[in-house]
């Protein structure tokens, strides 16, 4: 048996063939395209928030999130140096949602609401978008990291 991580042979594939800025694309585009199934399935209702982007109807907000989700799964494939629309197409949505938020907690601020919470909801899109920027902004490193064995880890110790 072997003491090799049973995920290393697919990760390492996976990393050689997309590069860590187009495995970050890919978790990217996942996790909008799961935000935009949420919002199929179980679309949110303002319920007095003053949440803007909840007065959208449901077909904007699937174009919302569906649209870069996938053209952040599309520029995965395509490479470094050929993935700026990926990351681009990621901002849209996490900018759109983080003032919706801000503009909720300036309702309540104002007293239009009695909601207290959209600086948290500002807060969590403000660092999403945080991310995405820093990985943009990466260059790609040339040689994949590698993932020591439990032998190798052992030998450390």
């Amino acid at each position: 048996m072997s003491t090799e991580s049973i995920w290393a042979k697919p990760y390492l594939r996976l990393r050689a063939r997309l590069g860590r800025r187009g495995l970050a694309l890919v978790v990217f585009g996942l996790t909008f395209a799961l935000t935009g199934l949420r919002a199929l399935l179980a679309p949110t209702e303002d319920e007095g928030r003053y949440i803007l982007y909840t007065f959208l109807p449901v077909p904007l907000r699937l174009v919302l999130w569906f649209v870069p989700a996938g053209l952040a799964l599309w520029a995965a494939f395509r490479g470094t140096g050929r993935d700026a629309i990926g990351f681009s197409a990621l901002v849209i949505p996490s900018s759109v949602v983080a003032l919706s938020y801000v503009w909720s907690w300036v309702g309540y601020l104002a007293g239009l609401t009695d909601w207290s919470l959209g600086w948290t909801g500002a807060g969590r899109w403000l660092l999403v978008l945080a991310l995405v920027l820093i990985i943009a902004g990466w260059g790609e490193a040339d040689d994949p990291p590698t993932i020591p064995t439990l032998k190798e880890v052992g030998e450390r110790a």
